[in-house]
C-alpha cells in the first residue's frame, strides 16, 4: 500500500517492538525523489495511509533508506533492516510517528 504514494519509490514494513503495544508497524522507505527525507515527509507519508487503512496498521516509525536491502532473487531482506531483538528508535534516522498513530486511533473510535 505505501508504494502507491507518489511519495514512495519502494517500501517494506516490519514488526517493531514496542514498549504499550508489544509490536508496532516500523516502515522502512525509499523517497520517491531520494532527497527530501525529513520528519514533514513522514507525515505526508503517514497521513496517505491513515486515508486508506485501519488505524491500528499505519506505521508507528518511519525510516527513510537509500535502498532496501535485497537477495539474489530481489526479495527484500526484512531481517537487516530491524532484527526482532532491536529496538526501533535505535535505527539511525527513524522518525516516531507512535503520537500521531495513537490519536488517529482516538479518532477512528
Amino acid at each position: 500500500m505505501l508504494t502507491t504514494s507518489p511519495l514512495v519509490k519502494q517500501a517494506a514494513v516490519v514488526a517493531a517492538r514496542d514498549p504499550i503495544r508489544d509490536e508496532e508497524v516500523a516502515a522502512f522507505i525509499v523517497s520517491n525523489d531520494g532527497t527530501d527525507v525529513s520528519r514533514e515527509l513522514a507525515q505526508d507519508i503517514f497521513h496517505f495511509c491513515r486515508e486508506r487503512l485501519a488505524a491500528f496498521k499505519l506505521p508507528a516509525w518511519i525510516a527513510f533508506v537509500a535502498e532496501l536491502p535485497l537477495t539474489s532473487t530481489n526479495k527484500i531482506q526484512k531481517h537487516v533492516l530491524l532484527d526482532a531483538d532491536r529496538d526501533p528508535q535505535s535505527h539511525p534516522g527513524m522518525i516516531d510517528l507512535r503520537q500521531d498513530k495513537t490519536n488517529a486511533i482516538r479518532q477512528s473510535n
